[in-house]
């Protein structure tokens, strides 16, 4: 059976491609049952230590007051994370010596003091399009602000300053008089956090229990931890009550989904992170790209277009393609062109993690024989029996296709799926070297 994979870097129609969702958390306790900003899975090292200066600028004689516009940060809020955002430091306006002596000489504290109406204060943070946060106090001359990183792509942190206000009272003297003067700065430190979930398996059987271990990033660890089993669907999230406050969590899966885990921060603000995809399949290989349910179901569904059922069976054609990642997950492409029940020609980038194609026919199992190749299966193929046996399951093209390509094939006949070693050029040694996985047989059904 001829399979011919050939390289390619044209563009390619997408086959199947399916998209992972994810929910998210938002700030507080009780609104942690309502998700609502991203939480994605975030892995390995953040940010931290972004250092800023917000000085003193113009003086109140400017427009708005004195005030600053916003400027970038040199700090990302990346999806899926918290921006935490701590300032000291002050700006000072002082006044002229002339100005009204009721009023004080000096204004500072460009952030506004802790218990005052206006929490956004004078150091204004903001991404764009968006409201400016709130300053908390922190400790004794430091405020602290959240943002919450739910949205897709990276996003600019930028910080400005409002106008500081003051009168001066002297009598028959215009306004654009420079009768006050700024000094000193504000010292803005921005680190970004995230919870590391880290899973002891990817791939389990229902039944089987996974362990959970959340990590805190840029912060340290405060309060509770909540866990709670994301399904991917539009259902809200299931609570595992059983490991609030657990440093792991050991979690049985009836479903597909991520865990998510949400710590407290020093200031007591929720940061949340997911696992990765945790799949919940029948029968697991071992295989990572084969337990892949966005694989199975691929070739599940090059079988079926293959017309694997059809009588007779001169209409049943090999169909074949590749799979990549990408930022959504697995991607699987279909690029076959012409096919026979015996042959496809398709093609496959250089990104491409396998090849796979199909065989639809039936191999032996038990006391029952093997499916005949039609007439219009050619090179001396026709009336032969379809034969799994000499070469482990793959043809002798196939394994050189997989050999010359580079990447594992994957091929999958109406029982099983055999894969192929890219690493063995050494024909006499291909047979052995094909792994092969039940998928629809006595033993194990998909």
């Amino acid at each position: 059976m001829k399979d011919t994979p050939q390289r390619s870097g044209a563009a390619v129609k997408l086959g199947l491609a399916v998209v992972l969702s994810a929910l998210g958390c938002s700030d507080g306790l009780t609104s942690l049952r309502s998700f609502t900003p991203e939480v994605r899975s975030v892995f390995g090292a953040l940010p931290s230590g972004i250092i800023h200066e917000v000085g003193a600028g113009p003086t109140s004689a400017a427009p708005d007051g004195g005030g600053r516009p916003y400027a970038a940060t040199g700090a990302m809020l990346i999806p899926g994370t918290v921006a935490r955002i701590r300032a000291s430091g002050n700006v000072t306006l002082s006044r002229d010596g002339r100005c009204d002596p009721q009023q004080p000489p000096t204004y500072s504290s460009p952030i506004t003091p802790h218990g005052l109406a206006d929490g956004s204060g004078r150091v204004l943070v903001n991404l764009p399009g968006g409201d400016p946060g709130n300053w908390a106090g922190n400790q004794p001359g430091e405020y602290v602000m959240h943002f919450n990183g739910g949205f897709d792509t990276a996003i600019s942190i930028v910080a400005g300053r409002k106008g500081i206000v003051a009168y001066c009272g002297l009598p028959n003297e215009p306004a654009s008089i420079p009768e006050f003067a700024l000094s000193g700065s504000t010292t803005l430190t921005i680190d970004i956090l995230g919870v590391n979930v880290a899973a002891s398996a990817n791939t389990v059987q229902a039944g089987q229990s996974i362990r959970f271990t959340p990590t805190s990033v840029n912060f340290s660890r405060t309060g509770q931890i909540l866990y709670f089993f994301d399904t991917l669907t539009s259902h809200p999230q299931i609570e595992v009550t059983s490991c609030t406050n657990l440093l792991e969590c050991d979690y049985l899966p009836a479903q597909s989904g991520q865990m998510m885990a949400c710590l407290y921060n020093e200031q007591g603000y929720p940061v949340c992170g997911k696992s990765e995809q945790i799949n919940v399949i029948k029968c697991p290989t071992g295989d990572t790209l084969l337990d892949n349910p966005v694989f199975r179901s691929a070739l599940r569904k090059a079988l079926k277009d293959s017309k694997a059922d059809s009588v007779p069976t001169s209409v049943r054609r090999e169909v074949g393609g590749y799979a990549f990642f990408d930022t959504t997950g697995l991607r699987v492409v279909r690029t076959e062109t012409a096919s026979t029940p015996c042959s496809v020609n398709y093609f496959a980038p250089a990104n491409a993690v396998l090849i796979f194609h199909t065989h639809p026919f039936n191999p032996p199992e038990g006391l029952s024989v093997p499916d005949r190749f039609p007439s219009n299966c050619l090179g001396g193929l026709a009336g032969l029996q379809y034969d799994v046996n000499s070469w482990g399951g793959p043809s002798p093209d196939d394994w050189r296709s997989s050999v010359n390509f580079g990447k594992p094939a994957y091929i999958i006949d109406k029982k099983r799926i055999y894969v192929t070693n890219p690493l063995v050029s050494d024909s006499t040694q291909w047979r052995n070297s094909t792994k092969r996985f039940d998928w629809n047989t006595r033993r194990c059904k998909w």
